[in-house]
Parts: C-alpha cells; structure tokens; sequence
C-alpha cells in the first residue's frame, strides 16, 4: 500500500491542549499527537495518593491510564511527546495503589482492531486486552469474549475524522462492535444525575442499539451508574472513577 500519511493542523480542539492542534493521519486512522503535562500528571497522582488515604486499607486501589493509538504508530509515534514516560511518571509516584499496564497489554496484543479509525477511542477489543491485564493484576479469572457474540452496529465517523473532514479524502468509515455480555447476564442499570441522587434512565441498557457509533456503550457518559449483575447477586463491588475510555470497558 502506498505511503500517504501526512501531519494535519486542523482548527479544532483536538483535546491535548489548546496550543497543539495536529493530528496524524496514517493507513487509514487519523491520531491524536500526545503533548505532555507534568502538571496534570502530578495532579492525578496527588489526587489518587489523596483517596487512597481515605480509603479502608483492607480495599485495593487500582490506576488504568490508557495511550492514545499513536503510541503504537512506528511511523509517527516520536514526533510526540512519549506517553509510555508519561505513564511511567504517574506509575513511579502512586502510593499503595496498582497500577494497571494496559500500555503493555495493549503493545503485545498488536491488533488492528484496538482503536478506531476515526474515533479517539478504543474498541471494545482495546478494551478486552486492558480487561484482561487489569484480572492479571487483581487476581480475578478472564472470562474469555469468545464465550460471547461478538456484534455490529452500523458504521460511523468518530470524533477525529469530523475535526478535519475538509481535509480528509475516501477515508474509510469504522464499525462499532461490542461483545454482547446481556446474553448470559442479566443487569439492573441505574444512572443518576450530579446530586447522585435523582435517578433517570431507570433500566438503560448496557448497550444503546439507537446508537451507531461509540455513544452505543451506556448511551452516553453519565454522572452517576449502578450497575448490579443480578445473575451474580454475591460477586464483588467494583467503584470506577473514570472517563469515557471505561464505558467500553465496564461490560
């Protein structure tokens, strides 16, 4: 295939800080360019080291920080700032909490599949590897995907491709594809708002068929969610503090 990828500047907040507004465009996936923040490195481990510490020792605390598709793009993974020095910063200075390597679950695992295209996002495949890296370090068993349906719900142009689509020609369109969990489970989806109190969706499902792109995991973010597997009333609690990379991943 023909080499045709190209550094783009594009006007549009490309969410790595208002001054860097680049984006790599290379064999079919358009890639955010990751810039460095020691001051928002620093602010996460203050705030992680600062919950740990109001937490019950006997509960384990963990930290997942995901790179970006870049970082595992040969071609034009140096012409940004390092992430996996970046994560390593945060890793080096938690306090009582695991950290998580999805950076090396994720490079040895080396498929097409774990990011979109043309979306900031991973895939629920993306997701699956951390899943998986997350049981290793926690000590839980894998439940394997192929124990389930692996489905498709239409095709769809993410976030990148529509902060520079004037630029981009016969891009190709990304599949959003999940592994239909509800098959074996049953769950109890409750989402409420900021107060954590008012409760709105009552029953949502863990998977929005209205949706054709990455808003099908839980329809949305959301304040607040209980999720209660009620096909396994005695397993663990889990409290995930997170950002939308974890909507594909709860399931």
């Amino acid at each position: 295939k023909e080499d045709t990828g190209r550094i783009i500047l594009t006007s549009a907040d490309v969410g790595v800080g208002a001054e860097d507004r680049r984006l790599v465009v290379y064999d079919d996936y358009i890639m955010e360019m990751f810039k460095k923040n020691e001051d928002a490195q620093t602010k996460y481990v203050e705030a992680l080291n600062e919950i740990r510490t109001a937490v019950p020792n006997d509960i384990r605390m963990y930290s997942i920080l995901v790179p970006t598709a870049l970082e595992f793009c040969d071609k034009y993974r140096n012409d940004q700032d390092s992430q996996k020095e970046a994560v390593e910063f945060v890793n080096s200075r938690l306090k009582g909490i695991f950290p998580v390597d999805v950076y090396y679950a994720l490079e040895k695992d080396g498929s097409d599949s774990l990011y979109f295209m043309t979306d900031h996002h991973w895939t629920a495949d993306g997701a699956y590897a951390a899943y998986k890296q997350y049981m290793s370090v926690s000590g839980g068993n894998v439940v394997e995907k192929s124990e389930f349906t692996r489905k498709e719900n239409g095709e769809f142009y993410g976030s990148l491709y529509q902060k520079a689509k004037s630029q981009l020609i016969d891009q190709k369109m990304d599949t959003i594809f999940y592994y239909d969990v509800t098959e074996k489970n049953q769950f109890d989806i409750k989402m409420r708002a900021e107060d954590n109190v008012t409760e709105y969706g009552v029953g949502a499902p863990m998977f929005d068929l209205a949706k054709n792109n990455y808003l099908l995991f839980f329809g949305s973010d959301h304040p607040f969610m209980e999720i209660t597997n009620t096909s396994n009333p005695d397993g663990k609690t889990v409290l995930v503090i997170k950002d939308s990379y974890a909507n594909a991943f709860l399931p």
